[in-house]
């Protein structure tokens, strides 16, 4: 059952700290998700949105609505990533005054936000979206591990490549690239074939991206 926050309380979320959440966004039959970095800051979760980017283009197409997951598998962060839909599809909750909200499945929690403000900062816009609804979700959390938190690290480093190099400041471009690399030994020590098999699609990704970009950086490990 969803609990009502009303007053944009987001329980469990501690104020101030950066989450590497999973990000639902849905208007009419379009249903897109991918990894966001979530900040609380009662009432609101705040995240950054650097185009292009879809979830930024449903939520200026007139989006309203957010559904903001916590997860465990690592699986559902590198298939949204690349635009693939979670391994595991959609469940569906009915809230009042909603109605139906797509819940990606292997989530533990999600967080149903309203879209209230979009600012743009010159660099990238800031999504503020108010809690309003909680729910459990069909996975439970599992123990922490540096593997799963190396990989994430390597996403979110990823995501930044591209974006720094064509802003003109090679040396963040790089110093991400290389953070790649670095996070993906990481993984690949410490995970199982999972997550080694993860991380050769994201060495792969980083690579087509610097080929993309022409950039003559250091080889990829």
């Amino acid at each position: 059952m969803p609990v009502d926050l009303g007053t944009g309380a987001a329980p469990i979320l501690e104020p101030g700290v950066v989450y590497e959440m999973i990000a639902t966004v849905f208007l009419g039959d379009v249903v897109n998700t991918s990894p966001l970095g979530i900040t609380y800051r009662p009432p609101f979760l705040i995240s950054k949105l650097y185009p292009p980017l879809r979830t930024l283009d449903m939520i200026s197409a007139g989006a309203r609505y957010m559904v903001v997951s916590a997860c465990s598998d690592p699986r559902i962060y590198v298939d949204t990533l690349f635009d693939r839909p979670p391994p595991k599809g959609y469940g569906t909750a009915i809230l009042p005054g909603v109605g139906p909200v797509p819940l990606p499945r292997g989530c533990y929690r999600h967080w149903v936000c309203r879209a209230e403000h979009l600012l743009w900062g010159g660099l990238y816009y800031t999504l503020y979206c108010r809690p309003i609804a909680f729910l459990e979700g069909d996975s439970f959390p599992k123990p922490y591990t540096r593997a799963f938190g190396a990989l994430i690290e390597a996403l979110v480093c990823l995501t930044r490549v591209r974006p720094f190099y064509l802003l003109g400041d090679v040396e963040k471009a790089v110093e991400n690239a290389r953070c790649v690399t670095r996070n993906l030994a990481i993984a690949r020590r410490l995970g199982n074939e999972l997550y080694r098999s993860l991380a050769i699609e994201v060495k792969n990704a980083l690579e087509n991206v610097l080929r993309s970009l022409g950039a003559d950086l250091e080889p990829i490990a």
